[in-house]
């Protein structure tokens, strides 16, 4: 929320997370700067098993009114509704809701192959296919490509949904053999804050991914 713009910004954050019944469970609150107290928020999500829940960066209403993504709440409620709707009947139909809600569209769909992950720092890194698309993330998607193409760069939405259950497959779950559909939908149809469009904060990723994204950003 372009927090990391005001200088000495100190910021609190919690976070939970772990098996108690494995031994892994973890609380933690830290205060510092964001840069600090994010990566002893990802090192925990490590002792943790790979996930912790984190509340976190506190601002003034003014503030996350100017530099949030307003109505983003909503919004994901709504598409949650439109995909249920379509999953009463089918995966397909969901999918199709999906798509038709946030104006998207189905990249692939077929068997995951070339899959690759490495936790590194508290992040998820790696790469997939699924029908010839070629998918990379950093936690999160960042791009999509075909027969070299580019069909969808971060902050566009990219995501996969398990074609038999129709569960959200998130890159952690991610496995060789799976079938998924890949769907994307543009940024402009989303609710997004200002720092999704931050360029000094996507050349990290780009370092990390080797992809090209920040000359996507205004196509």
């Amino acid at each position: 929320m372009n927090l990391h713009k005001i200088k000495d910004y100190t910021t609190v954050q919690a976070c939970v997370g772990g098996n108690p019944d494995t031994g892994n469970h973890v609380e933690c609150f830290f205060e510092g700067s964001i840069e600090h107290t994010s990566k002893m928020v990802r090192l925990a999500s490590i002792e943790a098993g790979g996930l912790v829940a984190v509340a976190r960066n506190p601002v003034t209403v003014s503030y996350a009114k100017e530099n949030c993504a307003l109505g983003g709440v909503s919004f994901a409620i709504e598409t949650g509704k439109a995909f249920l709707k379509g999953l009463e009947t089918s995966v397909e139909d969901a999918v199709r809701e999906l798509c038709a809600f946030l104006g998207g569209r189905v990249l692939a769909r077929g068997e995951v192959k070339d899959f690759s992950i490495e936790t590194t720092g508290g992040f998820d890194v790696g790469y997939a296919t699924v029908d010839g698309c070629e998918l990379t993330f950093w936690n999160e998607y960042a791009t999509a490509e075909k027969d070299g193409e580019r069909l969808a760069t971060f902050p566009d939405l990219i995501m996969t949904i398990n074609a038999k259950t129709g569960e959200p497959v998130t890159t952690a779950m991610m496995e060789e053999g799976l079938d998924v559909y890949v769907i994307a939908a543009d940024k402009k149809n989303l609710k997004l804050s200002p720092t999704m469009y931050a360029p000094e904060l996507l050349q990290a990723t780009e370092d990390v991914i080797k992809k090209d994204i920040i000359s996507y950003l205004d196509k």
